[in-house]
């Protein structure tokens, strides 16, 4: 069955199967230890707190925020059950079938969000093919403003900048437009860290910033600490901190550090053990578990934290990490800030500054856009919807996933969004290009084991993340194909446009008179009139 049809048979199928149904807990959340009640919190949250920026008066930071606290303030939401092994295997061996065309990548995305909306499952964006990637490209010289993650997105996790990136991204400022480098990472390296900071893995472009003018320069922001603080620089490659957020409080992180100490005095009951200490920073705190905890458990202690932190009045999401590389451990986190804040608050520096920083202007680029969520709803009807969705989605429901730079992208309403993972949250206007520049027979995935950590090792999406977005970066930032679509271009869309508003009338008005004649609309013994008296626009 194509693949394209698919849409609009789950559609008929949800319209059988919409009846009201209540919200049911998370699958994983029935089998948590027994959790204590704790007091609440001398100084409950109250979302994202104002901040001040270097050189700016406070309200600007609250006033820049506020269109996105409703959107980021909220409870997490229940998190996604793995698949059994056998089921995870038998998926993972078929090879990605990327859906070319934009009707039937829309219609792809329709349907999953139908299945999101009825059952609150959420199941990935399957890649785009290479005729859809191509026309986003042609449109990318428009672009004005690229916003960007940097660990798998423009270099692989923790490393520096390549050559060939450097270049991409002093193309971008050369021809005038700006750039937003967004990290979780901290800024800074501080004792007893034994990963280097963003501002260290962007060393080599710092290195070079002196090849530009000081306009070009000021184009360029960063923004780390997943919104913690950001930066400017001159053309020494200096950084400036033009903004910092508040640090948790200290009954925020005496409250913090109780739930943390309950939920690390139960892990033995969930067969777990931490790999480090508990680490509270400013803006953070997370737990490391051992190499090789099943994220199913990981899972669970994130979900143990989130209640804990409720009870005390705190509303900071817990998310459960699974790394990419098997070898690394994973871990929850929790975070005060969001890049989705910071990002507009940085737009909002470039557009007062002339920059052109809304719309589709801009470009977002990112790995992290997709975390799977399970039913809670209809749960009698799921094994119907799952399966059309597995079928649209073309991937199989992971345990554990990552949406941090789809946070990022509400911060930029309308931008055009592109994953360059094999993942993206089909509610989302993001296009999944993972699959840019590289052979399919390259993905053929045969893991080892259901485990997901292993399945990401396999496919390698690192790899492939920031080759595409250097194919795209070096896209915004060609002269040639900037030419290419400018007045002509426009021109076009035009005249295609009044074309077919043409075609439309004249056909609406041939039904009329159609009508008219036939049903007798027009009174007794009405008929069409000869064919040289019509209007001359017929």
């Amino acid at each position: 069955m194509r693949r394209a049809n698919l849409p609009i048979q789950s559609l008929l199928l949800a319209l059988l199967l919409a009846i009201p149904a209540g919200r049911s807990r998370a699958a994983n959340e029935g089998e948590l230890p027994d959790v204590p009640r704790l007091p609440p919190a001398a100084a409950p949250q109250v979302g994202f707190e104002g901040s001040a920026l270097v050189g700016q008066p406070s309200d600007v930071a609250r006033a820049l925020a506020a269109p996105l606290k409703a959107a980021l303030d909220v409870k997490a939401a229940p998190a996604a059950s793995a698949q059994s092994g056998e089921e995870l295997q038998r998926a993972l061996q078929r090879p990605l079938a990327p859906v070319d065309g934009r009707l039937p990548y829309a219609s792809v995305r329709a349907g999953l969000g139908l299945v999101s909306l009825l059952s609150g499952a959420v199941y990935s964006q399957p890649p785009a093919g290479p005729r859809l990637l191509h026309r986003l490209i042609e449109g990318l010289p428009s672009v004005q403003t690229v916003v960007s993650d940097y660990d798998d997105t423009l270099a692989f996790t923790h490393a520096p900048l390549s050559e060939e990136a450097v270049d991409a991204i002093l193309g971008v400022l050369r021809a005038g437009k700006s750039f937003v480098i967004a990290s979780n990472r901290q800024a800074r390296v501080e004792p007893g860290d034994k990963l280097p900071a963003v501002l260290e893995s962007l060393k080599p472009l710092r290195e070079r910033l002196s090849e530009l003018t000081d306009e070009q320069v000021r184009r360029l922001v960063v923004v780390t600490d997943g919104g913690g603080e950001i930066d400017r620089f001159d053309r020494s490659g200096e950084p400036r901190s033009v903004y910092e957020e508040l640090a948790f409080t200290p009954q925020q992180k005496e409250a913090i550090e109780r739930a943390g100490g309950v939920v690390v005095s139960r892990l033995k009951r969930l067969g777990a053990e931490l790999n480090a200490p508990p680490r509270l920073a400013d803006y953070n705190y997370s737990l490391v578990f051992k190499v090789g905890t099943p994220p199913d458990v990981v899972q669970k202690a994130a979900a143990m934290e989130q209640r804990l932190l409720e009870q005390q009045g705190l509303r900071f999401e817990v998310e459960a990490r699974m790394a990419k590389d098997p070898r690394n451990p994973p871990y929850t986190t929790l975070r005060k800030n969001n890049k989705g804040l910071a990002v507009q608050m940085a737009l909002g520096m470039l557009a007062a500054e002339g920059a052109v920083a809304r719309g589709r202007r801009v470009l977002v680029l990112g790995d992290s856009f997709y975390k799977p969520r399970a039913a809670a709803r209809l749960r009698w009807a799921f094994p119907i919807l799952d399966r059309w969705a597995r079928r649209l989605s073309g991937q199989p429901l992971p345990p554990i996933g990552n949406e941090s730079d789809r946070k990022m992208a509400l911060g930029v309403p309308r931008a055009r969004v592109v994953s360059v993972a094999l993942t993206a949250d089909p509610r989302s206007n993001a296009l999944v290009a993972g699959l840019s520049g590289v052979e399919n027979a390259d993905l053929q995935r045969v893991p080892q084991s259901g485990d997901w950590a292993r399945f990401a090792e396999t496919v390698k999406v690192s790899r492939y993340g920031p080759a595409t977005a250097l194919r795209l970066l070096r896209a915004v930032g060609s002269e040639s194909a900037r030419k290419t679509g400018g007045f002509w271009g426009r021109l076009a869309r035009v005249l295609l446009t009044l074309a077919l508003l043409l075609g439309a009338a004249v056909v609406l008005a041939l039904l009329l008179g159609a009508a008219s004649h036939w049903f007798g609309l027009g009174g007794a013994g009405a008929s069409l009139p000869p064919f040289n008296q019509w209007p001359f626009w017929l």
